[in-house]
């Protein structure tokens, strides 16, 4: 081609940057586009939930309209950058359109001059000129319509990466060690701390709770209780000290048997959007429907679930929204009951159950003492009247530690919460 027009040749290298560098100004822009689609999608999302998640309280405050009026606003900036979008890519094709129009206009006004020396063919040489042009310009819109594609979810896809990546970056590490062969399940805890940047959480702590025996953790809202129940639960690294059951640190034993072995019931009750059944099996896949209803009437759960129109087949919605709190709350200790735990977090796994409920998982929760390493995190000071010993937690501290009545024979804190609640120990 550059032995027959050298001249027709640099004209169409002309077109060719001129074009890409149209392309690259406008994969820039539908970068900057698709960041403001992601971050609109994410925005109204997160309202879409936030109507549904908190519609009790938008009803009981007559906030209809605000609710509609704001999520509205959510979907219309969404709407206007997914119509911004749209409106840029759909420009290209008639810049390139009218760009190949001037092309073709230009080899055939100045074809005389463009191909000099071939006075005879020169309009073939504009034919073929053409003919291969508009044969690549076809794939090179293509590979446009892709880049721009790629432009657009590429703020999306940086997000996933992120949160792949958060995952990965995990401080947490598991050994290869089988606790469930532990010669012991006394647990550890020597100068243990633990903060979040240069907030500290945890200062100090130092307990000991031996195999079997239950540990009641009392204190205020914000005291670090949870906190200290999910570091034992292996939620979050420690920044100093540890925690070991059987003399060994708990980052000696493998991920499996320690998932196995130490069990949480959460004070958030955590069930999904799927059938009774599939949420004991999302725990333990290989359970039996036997061991399910085993587990059941341990919590006492097993009658309201029988009187359920499908049994363990009903399809319960996202949170358990079909049960009550206290259904929720004996399915969730039911669910880490379907198989022997040698240790138990209880996390206010009794806080939304009536008096005659709670008595009832309460004695559940009595007969595994003895058997089962027992950490009860209660503000109901009936929860932790048979507990063996009584931590005190303040300001992320140890405070006070000793069984129930000898906090009670002295003036101390937990003292105060009996005398408060108005409850007499047993």
């Amino acid at each position: 081609m550059f032995a027959m027009s050298p001249y027709a040749v640099m004209l169409t290298l002309l077109f060719v940057v001129v074009l890409w560098l149209t392309t690259r100004w406008m994969t820039d822009r539908q970068g900057r586009i698709g960041r403001q689609i992601t971050d609109a999608a994410t925005s109204y999302q997160q309202a879409g939930l936030q109507m549904i998640s908190g519609m009790r309280l938008v009803q009981t405050v007559a906030g209809e309209d605000r609710m509609e009026e704001w999520v509205a606003g959510k979907l219309h900036t969404f709407v206007k950058f997914h119509y911004k979008a749209i409106t840029a890519s759909s420009i290209m094709q008639p810049i390139t359109t009218v760009a190949s129009g001037l092309f073709v206009a230009s080899l055939l006004f100045f074809g005389d001059s463009l191909f000099s020396g071939k006075e005879t063919d020169w309009l073939g040489s504009i034919i073929l000129f053409v003919v291969v042009f508009y044969r690549m310009l076809g794939p090179a819109t293509g590979l446009y319509g892709v880049r721009i594609t790629i432009a657009q979810l590429w703020p999306a896809l940086q997000k996933v990466k992120m949160f792949f990546e958060l995952c990965s970056r995990s401080q947490l590490s598991f050994g290869d060690r089988d606790l469930g062969k532990s010669p012991s399940f006394d647990i550890s805890i020597s100068g243990l701390n633990f903060g979040f940047a240069d907030t500290p959480i945890l200062q100090d702590i130092n307990l000991s709770i031996p195999s079997g025996s239950m540990l009641a953790l009392v204190g205020e809202s914000g005291a670090g209780k949870s906190t200290l129940a999910n570091l034992i639960m292996r939620l979050y690294p420690t920044s100093a000290g540890q925690i070991s059951i059987g003399g060994v640190n708990i980052s000696e034993f493998s991920r499996k048997s320690f998932a196995e072995n130490v069990g949480l019931v959460s004070q958030d009750t955590i069930l999904f959007n799927d059938t009774l059944k599939n949420n004991f099996l999302f725990v333990q896949p290989d359970a039996t429907e036997a061991e399910i209803w085993e587990a059941l009437k341990k919590a006492k759960a097993d009658q309201f679930v029988e009187e359920l129109e499908q049994g363990l087949d009903t399809v319960i919605q996202e949170g358990g929204s079909r049960l009550s709190g206290g259904q929720r709350q004996r399915i969730a200790l039911a669910r880490a009951l379907i198989r022997p735990k040698q240790i138990l977090i209880l996390d206010e796994s009794t806080s939304q159950l009536d008096a005659f409920s709670e008595a009832v998982v309460q004695e559940t929760i009595t007969n595994l003492h003895g058997t089962t390493t027992l950490i009860v995190i209660a503000h109901r000071m009936s929860t932790v009247r048979k507990a063996d010993a009584v931590a005190v937690l303040e300001n992320g501290r140890v405070v006070e530690f000793g069984t129930p009545n000898q906090l009670l024979m002295e003036d101390t804190m937990f003292r105060q919460m009996i005398e408060f609640q108005q409850v007499s120990p047993a």
